[in-house]
């Protein structure tokens, strides 16, 4: 009798567990929704797209566009991953959000703006949360964009003559090393292009073979859909990802952001 109540006493708590943590995370989710923008600055010449999937259990993804404040000609592109789930990562999210537009609009430059933010996650957070993050200054009427990343997957161009560059930066993972420093590069968008931002939920899908999707077909798909418009190519992405997964089950949040200068 005592072994079968110290079973049930054992059961219970197991139970109580798992019901705090699907509690949790479904907390972290909605905050996380919550912080996703519901439009896009309206720029003459462009168009925005994105696509948000989330996983059963992780969270603590983060896309975004805005103005920079004061300079209506530029624009930000950011996507950011943060490691974890649930509560603690939604509210990190929510915090390097704040401070990545705070950052952005007080320096020209993106890989101040990084580094600045990472300063703050390291002296001031004391987290054991980690972000990865992609950070872009778009001249709008140019076509010049500024980057820099911080441990992030390259953001890919899709120019409309049909190749596709990877925007490279050498840069450590926010939150980690308090003196990092990350490199900015430039790149030019002509009419007709399109940059398409995303996180490793994307690469690292698997299907019902353990396969990975992989950066050879995201890059092939991205290929394929130069000179359409930034709905069509987000759309695109996301249908030949959900194929090749199949009946898998998801373990990642699938995150994109395609930002598209329209032909003129």
């Amino acid at each position: 009798m005592g072994c079968a109540l110290e079973l049930a006493l054992s059961g219970a708590r197991v139970q109580a567990e798992r019901t705090r943590v699907a509690q949790e995370l479904a907390i972290g989710r909605r905050i996380q929704q919550a912080l996703l923008p519901s439009r896009y600055p309206v720029v003459p010449g462009w168009t925005f797209a994105a696509r948000y999937e989330p996983a059963r259990e992780v969270g603590g993804d983060l896309f975004d566009v805005f103005a920079v404040r004061g300079q209506a000609e530029r624009i930000a592109l950011v996507i950011a991953d943060v490691t974890g789930k649930g509560i603690p990562a939604a509210v990190l999210m929510a915090d390097v959000k704040a401070l990545l537009h705070a950052a952005t609009d007080n320096t020209d430059a993106p890989a101040e703006a990084l580094r600045r933010v990472n300063v703050v996650l390291v002296n001031e957070r004391a987290t054991a949360l980690f972000v990865t993050a992609a950070l872009l200054v778009v001249d709008v009427a140019s076509g010049r964009v500024r980057y820099a990343l911080a441990g992030h997957e390259p953001p890919l161009v899709a120019r409309r003559r049909g190749v596709v560059d990877r925007l490279e930066a050498f840069g450590p993972i926010l939150g980690a090393f308090g003196d990092a420093t990350y490199e900015e590069h430039e790149a030019a968008l002509e009419p007709g292009d399109a940059l398409t931002l995303y996180t490793d939920g994307i690469t690292e899908t698997r299907n019902a073979e353990r396969g990975f999707y992989g950066d050879d077909r995201l890059l092939a798909n991205v290929g394929q859909a130069c000179g359409r418009p930034a709905e069509e190519i987000a759309q695109s992405i996301v249908d030949d990802v959900q194929a090749f997964r199949g009946d898998a089950e998801a373990f990642d949040d699938l995150t994109l952001l395609v930002a598209e200068r329209r032909p003129r």
